[in-house]
């Protein structure tokens, strides 16, 4: 969107991006699948923390979220099948990797698993936690919204904490299929919460209001439901904090 010249439609743009990357699968998926055998650990190999290891572990995820890209049954038994080799190992990152893929088929059961297994897991530790929240947040799902909603019941998720806060809220404002969806839901969501958030933490609510700043690069009609949202917290001067009605005031005001 950056690169772009307005008008932008976040939704399409995301899904031509999803298109090139299904075609790369449909043309390389034997290379992919070899690369990722060649690079996957022996059973029962230490974990060696260092620049080389790193960067093998690095390729073999990208090689992962591509085959991913399928949603079958094979990619989602590969993904569960590294998950539980990263627990046994003791290797966060490949762990990570695989539950951002589970995430996108969240109701199978191996998601529902690892889900679970990566929350007990954490035992409590707050920056583990925060993952966890940030990976469903950001799941590429056409409920993602309602999903967010549901995250946000959980006992361990207060607005009071920044952390947590920017886990989820931030992290959703980030994902284009719910964030931008045409009906303007992801941006009632997002104005609601910058009006919540105000009252317990301005500076973080003023930072959440940066999310609209690509306003005026969308299509018209995204256009007119971000700029009907930001002049509704803009009229909100007298309850507002001086962070947030000034970055509001200043995102409400960019040209196109």
């Amino acid at each position: 969107m950056e690169a772009m010249a307005p008008p932008i439609d976040p939704i399409s743009l995301h899904k031509a991006r999803g298109a090139v990357k299904k075609a790369i699968v449909a043309a390389l998926h034997d290379d992919l699948e070899k690369r990722y055998a060649e690079l996957s650990p022996n059973p029962g190999e230490e974990l060696i923390i260092d620049g080389p290891n790193a960067a093998t572990r690095s390729l073999r995820n990208v090689c992962l979220g591509y085959l991913a890209m399928a949603k079958d049954d094979a990619s989602t038994e590969r993904c569960m099948a590294q998950f539980t080799e990263a627990r046994s190992r003791g290797c966060m990152t490949d762990k990570l990797a695989a539950l951002e893929q589970l995430v996108e088929v969240p109701d199978c059961p191996e998601a529902k698993k690892a889900v679970k297994q990566f929350y007990e897991d954490a035992k409590g530790d707050a920056l583990v936690i925060n993952k966890w929240f940030s990976m469903q947040a950001g799941a590429d799902l056409e409920d993602a919204l309602q999903r967010v909603q549901l995250l946000m019941q959980h006992p361990d998720f207060t607005l009071k904490n920044p952390n947590r806060l920017r886990s989820v809220i931030s992290v959703f404002s980030g994902n284009v299929a719910g964030f931008h969806k045409a009906d303007g839901s992801g941006y009632a969501f997002l104005a609601d919460k910058i009006l919540e958030v105000d009252k317990l933490n301005p500076q973080m609510a003023s930072r959440l209001a940066k999310a609209f700043a690509t306003w005026a690069k969308l299509d018209a009609e995204r256009q007119g439901l971000v700029q009907a949202r930001l002049k509704a917290l803009n009229q909100q001067k007298d309850s507002l904090s001086k962070y947030t009605f000034e970055v509001v005031s200043t995102v409400l005001g960019a040209k196109a």
